[in-house]
Parts: C-alpha cells; sequence; structure tokens
C-alpha cells in the first residue's frame, strides 16, 4: 500500500515504520496494525505516476478543492500506464464528499490528457464514486505526539460504491457496498448524517457557542 501525501512527518513516520495502527473507538477499543505500506510524496510527480503506473487498485481522500490540483498527477500515472503497454483496468475509488465526484474526477483528468488517451480511460479506469460516512475524530497532541499516523475511527465499516462505475471484476474488499443506485446514498447522507451535524450547528449558534 503505498500513500500520497504533503505532511513530512506522516511520510518519515510511514516509511520509517512500514506500517500503522488503526483504534476502533467505542466503548472499548480495538487496534489492529496495516503492514506493508509505504508513502510518497505528493510533489514528487515522478514517484506518483510511476506508483499509478503499476498499481492495482487507488483511492482519494483529499477534499473537493485538493482535486484539481491531484488530476495531473493522476493523469501522467494513466499516461505512464498506458504507454508501457499496461492496459490492465485501473479503479479509483473516490472518498469525497461531492455529488458524482467519478465524473468530476474524470472530467479533470481528461483535461490533462491528450485525445488519444480518452478512449483508453473510458475502456480501462473506473472513476467510483463513495458515500464516505465512517466518522474519524482528529487526533489529540498527544496522540500525535505518540505516532502522528495513527487513526482512530469509529466501529461502522460500510462504504456503498457506484456498482456500474467499475472496469473489470468488482474488488473483493470488506466493507464495500456495491449499490445499483449510489444517488439514493448520497441524498441519505445528506438528509441525515449532513443535516444532523447541520441542526446541532443552528442550534449551538443560537446558544451563542
Amino acid at each position: 500500500i503505498t500513500f500520497v501525501d504533503v505532511v513530512e512527518e506522516v511520510i518519515e513516520r510511514i516509511n520509517r515504520d512500514r506500517s500503522f495502527p488503526i483504534r476502533i473507538v467505542s466503548d472499548t477499543e480495538d487496534v489492529y496494525t496495516v503492514d506493508s505500506v509505504d508513502a510518497i510524496r505528493a510533489t514528487d510527480t515522478s514517484a506518483v505516476a510511476s506508483a499509478i503506473a503499476s498499481a492495482d487498485i487507488m483511492g482519494t481522500a483529499v477534499g473537493v478543492n485538493i482535486l484539481p490540483r491531484i488530476a495531473p498527477a493522476i493523469a501522467a500515472g494513466l499516461k505512464q500506464r498506458f504507454d508501457s503497454g499496461n492496459v490492465s483496468q485501473l479503479n479509483i475509488i473516490i472518498c469525497e464528499n461531492i455529488i458524482e465526484s467519478g465524473k468530476h474526477l474524470k472530467a479533470l483528468v481528461l483535461e490533462k490528457l491528450a485525445l488519444e488517451y480518452h478512449v483508453l480511460v473510458d475502456q480501462k479506469i473506473g472513476f467510483v464514486a463513495a458515500v464516505v460516512s465512517r466518522m474519524v475524530p482528529a487526533l489529540t497532541d498527544e496522540d500525535r505526539r505518540e505516532n502522528p499516523v495513527q487513526i482512530k475511527v469509529e466501529p461502522y465499516c460500510i462504504m456503498p460504491v457506484d456498482k456500474h462505475a467499475f472496469r473489470g471484476e468488482l474488488p473483493a474488499i470488506k466493507g464495500l457496498e456495491f449499490s445499483d443506485n449510489l444517488f439514493a446514498y448520497e441524498e441519505r447522507k445528506l438528509f441525515t448524517h449532513n443535516a444532523g451535524h447541520a441542526i446541532c450547528a443552528y442550534f449551538g449558534y443560537q446558544k451563542g457557542y
């Protein structure tokens, strides 16, 4: 597993430990260790492109406003992938808070690719929208001093994805829920998960918080 990041402390720690802990936090806390990982700098376009050229599956979780900034690196990676003769399917699971994220990122990437690659992208590259509702609380200062790459997360572990956006076989990844109607999941999240947060914020504002 290769991470692409911009935070130097995170990159150095991942490359030092080659692993990171996930803490499942509920009434109790279970800790799992993810091994065989490394990290590369997002500014190292050549290294990012090489990683994409040989990847089996990809994912983004950078924030909607950052997608235009990573699209050139994805385009460079796909170009290198195709130029090297690798025309196997590659699915990019897009974990961003935007409706129709697959179409959005695909358009950004195609803008950076010559027209000669567009047909291959349509045939071989899946831009897969996902609906992420799992809560990941921010690390405390104490947590960061202990290990800046640890993740604390709630037990909920289901991520609906757009079944029809995949290219090739559906990946056997625990927790993915292949949906024929992802828009319904997006709407449900907006009107329950996000609306719940908004309501609490409005009440807090009225209280002067």
